[in-house]
């Protein structure tokens, strides 16, 4: 393109219009934009690398339009991913967050009708400027001592990350999460860290205490980090989802200690039981330390149901379930103390549920074990009657007298739904409610430690008679085209 009135003519140090001064400062607002890293750019630092790129006059002016416009956030942070994929030479990764980002813009542009963008156009886009940009910051990093490209090679597998007070999102260039001080701080921030620091029995790291009662500190180790170098969870090739399970424990002698409650004490929600949450990966509890616990390996030894509640089946749902868990969290943290009648385990999980919008199912099955566990039962089944009435005309067995039965084994679980398949009992309607609890039932025991094992064994729950399938230590969950730099604090400071 050659220099003129246009806007998308080529920034030029000969211009005749340009008067030496004026010269200078292009060539230097050009060799900052080279320099700067792509994941620092603002919008406007874009219209700029289109120009120094050459980008087509048509496609210049359609794309200078949209960043000029208030209504779409299009920053360079959306592309740290990308670069670091290409700094790893990942080409599956690269082209999985490639699609992802077109995704993203695309449903950007969407909402916005003055400008009409084709998807060849926005891949001749994203080809010939950002990653054009990403490469020829790479390539130009090789021959330098230190950029920002050098400091990230350090910074590939992060566990944190960087940040302060209030700027735009393209000024994050760091991953690592630090101390933020005193002046980074709400008052209600300070006093939640000082709250919580009270309940350590041992010094902690304010850092650490920092990121129980700060949401967006909270929102980034928690949820971030695990997903963000995890392609499978960010699939656009899958729907977006994420399950929500309901973890029920007996409150045996270690869980007893550390629940600290006398079981008359509790609310009769769920009786005198312990509850949690399974969400994606996370498993929460909030137990009588009065800190949360936030964990991606679920263990709990006094598991007797892991019940599914439902599913998250949109990114932008899961997107404000973090939030919303992230919120709910550091007021539990950062402003109350475990107490078993006015704040214990199953206020915090129903807080959790009401936020999400999930509840539990009207399944008969399912609501029956729940009035059972009021009562102090465990892993107890009632027959129905549609099944009294299987039962009546079918070969005698040792499950045909039996009105109600109690699982104490796993294999006792595993034979019973054999037994009641074989009946053709899950066909009907009361059998299709029945599997859910009790797969419930084979979960805790999984959850629980408790495997089942043996020469002829066939897994009444698993998929294709893997065991694998039914195991909640790889769980399946994706959170599609979301936008996970909305987990990165705002807030970033000058941190030396």
């Amino acid at each position: 393109m050659g220099a003129g009135k246009s806007k998308a003519s080529k920034v030029t140090t000969n211009s005749k219009s340009s008067t030496p001064n004026s010269s200078n400062k292009q060539q230097a607002e050009v060799l900052r934009i080279v320099e700067t890293p792509i994941y620092q750019y603002t919008h406007g630092d874009f219209i700029i690398l289109m120009k120094y790129l050459e980008v087509p006059q048509d496609l210049f002016e359609r794309f200078e339009t949209i960043l000029n416009s208030t209504n779409l956030i299009f920053g360079g942070l959306k592309f740290k991913s990308l670069h670091q994929s290409i700094h790893r030479n990942d080409q599956t990764e690269v082209s999985c967050e490639r699609k992802r980002i077109i995704k993203q813009c695309r449903k950007l542009l969407k909402e916005y009708e003055e400008v009409q963008v084709s998807d060849d156009e926005l891949n001749i886009f994203f080809d010939r400027v950002i990653i054009a940009k990403i490469n020829r910051d790479y390539e130009r990093s090789k021959n330098l001592k230190e950029t920002p490209y050098s400091k990230l090679e350090t910074s590939l597998n992060p566990s944190h990350s960087i940040i302060a007070k209030q700027v735009d999102w393209e000024s994050l260039s760091q991953d690592h999460l630090q101390l933020f001080s005193d002046e980074m701080l709400t008052k209600k921030e300070k006093k939640a860290v000082e709250f919580c620091a009270k309940k350590l029995e041992e010094a902690k790291i304010v850092a650490e205490v920092q990121n129980w009662v700060c949401e967006d500190r909270f929102l980034y180790e928690n949820f971030y980090l695990p997903i963000r170098h995890t392609p499978e969870r960010r699939s656009l090739e899958t729907p977006a989802g994420m399950s929500v399970k309901l973890v029920i424990s007996e409150i045996g002698n270690q869980i007893n200690k550390k629940i600290g409650i006398a079981g008359t004490l509790i609310p009769a929600t769920f009786g005198i039981f312990h509850v949690g949450l399974i969400i994606g990966q996370w498993q929460l509890d909030w137990y009588n330390d009065s800190l949360v616990s936030v964990r991606n390996k679920f263990i709990t030894t006094n598991a007797i149901a892991v019940i599914d509640l439902g599913m998250l089946n949109d990114s932008r749902d899961i997107m404000e379930a973090f939030k919303s868990i992230a919120s709910i969290c550091c007021l539990f943290n950062g402003t109350k103390n475990y107490n078993p009648l006015l704040c214990n385990c199953q206020h915090f999980v129903s807080r959790i549920l009401k936020s999400i919008s999930m509840r539990m199912e009207k399944n008969a099955a399912i609501q029956g074990y729940l009035k059972d566990i009021k009562k102090g039962k465990g892993r107890v089944y009632h027959y129905t009657k549609e099944l009294k009435d299987i039962v009546s005309h079918s070969p005698v067995s040792k499950y045909s007298a039996m009105e109600l039965i109690e699982f104490d084994k796993r294999s006792e679980v595993n034979d019973f739904c054999h037994w009641l398949n074989g009946l053709g009992y899950f066909e009907l309607d009361a059998g299709k409610q029945d599997y859910r609890l009790l797969k419930a039932f084979d979960r805790s025991f999984h959850i629980a430690g408790v495997e089942l094992s043996g020469t002829g064994f066939v897994p009444f729950f698993a998929e294709n008679e893997k065991l694998a399938e039914i195991t909640l230590e790889k769980p399946r969950y994706n959170v599609g085209d979301m936008d996970i730099t909305q987990m990165i604090p705002k807030r970033i400071s000058d941190i030396n």
